[in-house]
């Protein structure tokens, strides 16, 4: 076991961001599901692994959603973007996720990277200069870059489409796409004019991008398909630049008013945080052991990301040329509500506030990472009721709790010495089969095989009845037994710590081990309890959710449904 759990020749330093949110409002369940729950259950098993680590996020501040919602409000972009910072960093802390900063877009030293990074493509002729078409509102006089335009999408024919994407069939798009467009502000009908604009030369470095597609083993499907869709038809170069004031402004002579596309800056702020971080531990050079050398980098995304991660950011850091290459890129599926596509702006969305008055934190991430990462998942409370009561409850629970209660009732809360040597070579098993999920972005396979174990230990606990063993006078075959069980405990502790971080640690205080060990924490699955090891006070892990409960919620929701 020892040699297996040493991971020999596995690099220890990586990197996990988050795709950053627009500061233009709440983060809903969907959110979670895609992308941010997913990271930090990676970033917490690489540390679990050994891996010096990191998590990476922040907010992006720039682009025409929140310059359009400012509009709207009639206050600036900067105000759109100090209110919800806060608001999304705080629910992302409340989840449990694991993150070592939580950056901004419109960090001075953002705008320096940024522009530093275009002027060193332009200089290497990835950048060029051209006239282009784009659509200009004569009533709001102002030209109507990305979501200052709506219309129907050309392609599916979804009337509600976007001038940068459509939500529906997740093509990207450009305003002048768009069928019988009009502008977002004022719903006029614009014109076509003229400008000139910078583009990045996409097309130069398809081929680079096809071989790391090609030879990349770590690419889930769902991503690579998506991208060999995208590369039927070649790639286009890129227009990196918007008339608007609100962005990184573009640094050289004759751009004046134009600032950089919202997809050329924010990937920059993965690397941008983490020079943030950097300076917070007054290291300011630290960044580069994160995105340099022997390091394994992975983006995780919603799915609607895909183009821009594989295209355009790898894109960037192909043409720069001093940074390390991601690793893998991990995309989310959606969420549904009811079977129906979550809608914030009619309200048909799952809140995670919502969730959290009714359902302990671990119980959420239990649901959203029990569905494999690459299938919709449809969110029901009736569903998430389900799985915490049968799983976590009735499975996990009452394992972990009839075992402790064993310990103390029969052992004066001493745990046996002696288990059979089966227990050890099942924990061995399932480590192994953990690993070879998670290798695979799996995380549900993962889930899934931890709980065997618990599986395992109430079959174990009802067939051998340790407590009828005691009363016939076998209380060294009883002993035996819940030395056994004592031990799967401690490996559910272990294995468990990435997606249930605040049940793992209950666990091991239970068994009065004290604090949970995060950093290696695997190398402890090689250890066992110290001899004469007395237990904690044991304490069901998890409320049973009434049927009453969830029937008002599904009441409630029922009552939102759009028609």
């Amino acid at each position: 076991m020892r040699e297996f759990l040493r991971a020999k020749g596995l690099p220890r330093r990586a990197i996990v961001t988050a795709a950053l949110p627009y500061a233009n409002g709440r983060l809903h369940v969907g959110h979670l599901r895609s992308t941010y729950i997913p990271a930090d259950a990676f970033k917490r098993y690489l540390k679990a692994r050994g891996y010096d680590v990191l998590y990476i996020c922040g907010t992006d501040e720039h682009g025409t959603p929140i310059a359009v919602q400012a509009d709207k409000e009639g206050v600036s972009p900067k105000d759109i973007a100090d209110r919800y910072h806060p608001i999304i960093h705080q629910q992302l802390k409340t989840v449990g996720c694991d993150l070592d900063v939580f950056s901004r877009t419109t960090l001075p030293h953002h705008y320096t990277l940024t522009q530093q990074v275009f002027l060193k493509l332009l200089e290497k002729g990835f950048i060029y200069e051209k006239e282009y078409e784009e659509l200009f509102c004569t009533k709001c006089q102002r030209a109507l870059p990305d979501r200052y335009v709506n219309g129907t999408c050309p392609h599916c024919g979804y009337p509600y489409a976007r001038g940068d994407a459509c939500d529906n069939c997740g093509s990207f798009l450009k305003p002048t796409d768009l069928i019988d467009p009009r502008c977002a502000l004022c719903g006029s009908t614009p014109e076509v004019r003229r400008t000139k604009h910078w583009f990045f030369r996409l097309s130069s470095i398809e081929n680079e991008i096809r071989a790391w597609i090609a030879k990349n083993d770590r690419l889930p499907e769902n991503v690579r398909n998506f991208a060999e869709g995208w590369l039927k038809s070649g790639l286009r170069d890129w227009c990196i630049t918007r008339n608007m004031q609100w962005g990184v402004p573009v640094p050289i002579r004759g751009a004046e008013g134009k600032v950089l596309y919202v997809w050329f800056d924010a990937p920059i702020g993965y690397v941008s945080a983490t020079i943030d971080w950097a300076q917070q531990q007054s290291d300011p050079d630290a960044w580069r052991n994160y995105w340099t050398g022997d390091v394994e980098i992975y983006h995780f995304i919603g799915k609607d990301n895909i183009y821009p991660h594989v295209f355009f950011w790898l894109g960037i850091v192909i043409a720069y040329g001093e940074w390390t290459l991601p690793r893998s890129i991990v995309a989310g599926e959606f969420v549904t509500l009811h079977g129906r596509r979550m809608q914030k702006s009619i309200g048909w969305i799952i809140e995670i506030e919502d969730v959290l008055k009714n359902f302990p934190v671990d119980s959420l991430r239990y649901f959203l990472l029990s569905i494999a990462l690459h299938r919709d998942l449809d969110f029901t409370w009736t569903e998430l009721a389900h799985r915490h009561n049968e799983d976590l409850v009735s499975n996990l629970g009452n394992f972990v709790h009839r075992t402790l209660v064993l310990i103390k009732r029969y052992f004066n809360g001493t745990i046996p010495e002696d288990y059979e040597p089966e227990t050890l070579e099942r924990i061995k098993q399932v480590a192994k089969e953990v690993e070879e999920a998670m290798n695979r972005f799996e995380f549900h396979r993962a889930l899934h095989t931890i709980l065997n174990l618990s599986t395992y230990g109430n079959q174990l606990l009802s067939q051998r009845e340790p407590w009828r063993l005691i009363k016939e006078g076998l209380k060294e075959e009883a002993a035996c037994v819940i030395g056994s069980c004592a031990r799967l405990v401690r490996a559910l502790a272990i294995l468990l710590y990435p997606f249930l971080p605040n049940t793992a640690k209950q666990i091991w205080s239970q068994l009065g081990l004290g604090n949970l060990p995060e950093q290696n924490l695997w190398a402890l699955l090689e250890e066992d309890f110290p001899p004469q090891h007395t237990i904690g006070k044991p304490i069901p892990l998890f409320p049973k959710i009434p049927e009453d409960l969830i029937q008002r919620l599904e009441a409630e929701l029922a009552k939102k449904r759009p028609e």
